[in-house]
């Protein structure tokens, strides 16, 4: 603004001096010294009168200036303020780091692998579509389906509405998400023919990496355990600190006369044991207390 009042001053200077120059030179006359001096003072007049418009200006531009910076820290501070928001704690979906930190008492796992508050489904074991409601610890979460993608299992139930416990042969069953074509199935795993534990054959999602499943965080959590075979033998094998275990399984070994079923053939003490060729023997197994 300091520019405007020098360009107006210089302005009404210039023309002043060209109203006395006219006034001492127009027509001649006794008057026009008298003429000269009222044009002047007029001119003298009009510059104050400018001088303070542009004073004015000056001042209602600081003013606007001032405002519209004001306004906009007012903005600033409100946008700030919507950015800080609410911290998302204890509800469901909200990050945790162990029960306590969840309104449900249940910290588990999203289909990301991340940890979140999930929520309980101890009543009814309903949970909304795309969850299943998996046993973790004492109580019962509601889990996304995509988490449970190679959790080791027992039955169907245990992986969603969505999702079937797939035999993996002797070495357990897992979940597996059923599928049409590669394309429904997460990374690193691929659509194939397979049969669930309840006898249900149909495509499922199988993971490719030939080692098989383990025992991703959530099934640590929840302990998950599936049951396996070893020869005719069966165990189970679950997750815990270390990962899957082995095979609980025994190993097959020759029957003998001591109630159990030493070969795995479903059958105990069997195969005439007990014959010693002794015709005052009765050759009955009585299990645990030997021939008899």
């Amino acid at each position: 603004m300091k520019f405007l009042h020098k360009s107006w001053s210089t302005r009404l200077a210039t023309l002043a001096a060209l109203a006395l120059w006219s006034a001492a030179c127009g027509d001649g006359t006794k008057d026009s010294p008298a003429k000269a001096a009222d044009v002047a003072a007029d001119t003298d007049t009009a510059a104050d009168l400018a001088v303070g418009d542009a004073e004015d200006q000056d001042q209602t531009g600081s003013d606007t200036a001032a405002d519209a910076d004001s306004a906009a820290g007012s903005d600033v501070d409100a946008s700030a303020d919507g950015d800080t928001g609410t911290p998302c704690t204890g509800q469901t979906g909200c990050a945790c780091t162990d029960n306590k930190s969840c309104e449900s008492g249940l910290c588990g796992y999203a289909g990301d692998g991340k940890q979140v508050c999930l929520a309980s489904c101890a009543k009814d074991n309903l949970c909304p579509s795309g969850f299943a409601c998996l046993a973790i610890g004492e109580g019962k979460g509601c889990v996304e389906q995509k988490a449970l993608d190679c959790l080791p299992c027992k039955d169907d139930a245990s992986c969603g509405a969505k999702g079937a416990c797939v035999s993996a042969g002797s070495s357990g069953s897992f979940c597996g998400a059923t599928c049409s074509s590669a394309g429904d199935c997460a990374e690193g795993y691929d659509c194939v023919e397979g049969s669930s534990t309840s006898g249900t054959k149909g495509k499922y999602c199988k993971i490719k990496d030939p080692a098989g499943c383990g025992c991703s965080p959530l099934a640590s959590l929840a302990k998950a355990t599936t049951n396996c075979k070893n020869g005719g033998c069966s165990g189970e094998r679950s997750c815990g600190e270390k990962g899957l275990s082995l095979c609980s399984a025994a190993s097959p070994t020759d029957e003998s006369c001591d109630g159990k079923d030493n070969d795995c053939n479903g059958q105990t003490d069997d195969g005439g044991l007990c014959d010693d060729k002794n015709p005052c023997t009765s050759d009955v197994c009585g299990a645990a207390l030997g021939c008899r």
